[in-house]
This record gives structure tokens, C-alpha cells and sequence, in this order.
């Protein structure tokens, strides 16, 4: 069915979310693996994981995630995407052209869920189906990207039509990696920001709400999932976090002390 976009839509809670994570703004490098879709009601399901914890991803509240085919360090899920479904990355700095995410299964039958940096021509590779398809315009190095059925997006735009999806994927996906039937690969250097997935289609109106959303979501307190209906916005320090977000109006920081909103 249809969904009408509401006047208070944010992107880590549309209908149909299955994990959101913003590493940028996050209280700790713990916390930003967290699931906080649904106004953080998804917290303890889908939790991300280091790809291997002998190089473990950088992290940054000012920055997110930093990944790197040193190591390798990435991100891993156990989200197993299929057709219909929606995937959203903001991401910035990219050096190494290879994958933003992808969960690829080749056996028993090709089911591509993935999106590249760069492919032919420099161009941004959305992998579909069974299927590869090359952007319209030229890769970016800085912004959003996402597959959202069968439409490949890019700073919230529709960028490519994509094919049908036809048989089941049963690939878990990394971030700023991709699997292939389990085996990983195409580990890719950059930042992360914030990265989403539904199980459905998005509209484009969603789509592009969405993409805005996340490329604003550490300046802009309404869309930031570490203050979900709170009226609090504070700067982390370099490197680490000043505060820690309590109950509804109310904020409690290192030291016992606790600050309430006035009204």
C-alpha cells in the first residue's frame, strides 16, 4: 500500500525501517553501532559490528565512520536485503573506488543488492537483481546514494532505472564493503556518516526527503537521531561526545549533573 508522507516524516522512522544508523553525532563508537530506527525503539536488534576486530573502524562524532581497505576496516550487518527493499548512505571523502554497500548471492541464483563508487567511465555501479547498471552522471565523492526498488538515487534524485529482482538473496550486507555469498571484499576508503534500510520501496517524494534529511542530519536537531523529540543540540568534542541524552526534556552529562528544559 501507499504511504502518505506526514509533516513530521524523519528518515531513521518511515514505515518500514529495518536499521538506521548515524555514527555522526553519536555518543561513543559503541553507540553509533547501535540500531536507533523508530525513534531508537529498535535498539538492540541489528546491532552493526566491527568487520574484523583487529582493525576496527575509526570512529569520529564530528566525521562518523572511517573505513579503509587497510586492514580492512568496515562495517558489518546481519541484514539480508531482497527485492523491494530501500538502502541509504551519506558518506564523504572517498578515496578508494569500490563498494558503498552490497550483499551480492551468486549461488543458486544471482540476487545483487550493492552499490559501487565508481565503474565505467567513472560513473556510480548499481548492482540490482540480477544486474549491473551504470549511473546516468558522473560518481560523487561526497553526499547520498541509494537503491530503492527498482530506481538508483543520488543526492536524492532518481539517477537510473533498475531491472527486476527476481530470485532471493541470502547474503548478509557490510558497509563500505560488499559480500559475496559470504565472502567479503571491495573494501572501500571513506567516512560514513549515516546509513538507513527499509524493507520496502520508497516513493521518490520519500526518497528525496530522506537523502535531505540524512545530508543534513547532524546540523539540523528534527532529524537527528540522537535527540528524537527532544529540543537539545549539543556540538560533541573533538573526537568524543560532551553529553548523554536522558528522558524527554531532560539531559544528563558525565558527572551527575542533570539540566531540564525550561518551557
Amino acid at each position: 500500500m501507499p504511504y502518505r508522507l506526514a509533516s513530521n516524516a524523519v528518515w531513521h522512522s518511515l514505515p518500514g525501517v529495518v536499521s538506521a544508523y548515524q555514527p555522526i553525532g553519536a555518543p561513543d563508537a559503541i553507540a553509533a553501532r547501535q540500531n536507533i530506527g523508530l525513534w531508537q525503539r529498535l535498539l538492540g536488534s541489528y546491532t552493526a559490528a566491527v568487520g574484523v576486530a583487529e582493525w576496527p573502524v575509526l570512529f569520529n562524532s564530528r566525521a562518523g565512520w572511517g573505513t579503509s581497505t587497510i586492514g580492512p576496516r568496515y562495517i558489518m550487518t546481519t541484514i539480508v536485503p531482497n527485492a523491494g527493499w530501500s538502502a541509504l548512505i551519506r558518506f564523504s571523502d572517498v578515496i578508494t573506488n569500490a563498494s558503498f554497500f552490497g550483499a551480492l548471492t551468486i549461488v543458486p541464483a544471482l540476487a545483487y543488492f550493492a552499490i559501487d563508487c565508481a565503474g565505467v567511465g567513472n560513473r556510480l555501479r548499481f548492482l540490482y537483481g540480477a544486474s549491473v547498471y551504470l549511473s546516468a552522471t558522473a560518481a560523487i565523492t561526497s553526499g547520498v546514494v541509494g537503491i530503492a526498488g527498482s530506481v538508483g538515487y543520488k543526492n536524492g534524485i532518481s539517477d537510473t532505472a533498475l531491472g527486476a529482482f527476481a530470485n532471493i538473496n541470502t547474503t548478509a550486507m557490510p558497509i563500505s564493503a560488499r559480500s559475496i555469498d559470504g565472502t567479503k571484499g571491495d573494501y572501500q576508503t571513506e567516512n560514513i556518516q549515516a546509513f538507513v534500510v527499509y524493507s520496502r520501496t520508497l516513493t521518490p517524494a520519500e526518497g528525496w526527503l530522506a537523502s535531505m534529511q540524512m545530508a543534513y542530519c547532524d546540523v539540523n536537531p528534527e532529524w537527528n537521531a540522537w535527540a528524537p523529540r527532544r529540543r537539545y543540540w549539543i556540538a560533541p568534542a573533538a573526537g568524543g561526545a560532551v553529553g548523554i541524552y536522558g528522558r524527554r526534556h531532560e539531559l544528563r552529562i558525565p558527572g551527575g549533573v542533570r539540566i531540564e528544559a525550561t518551557k
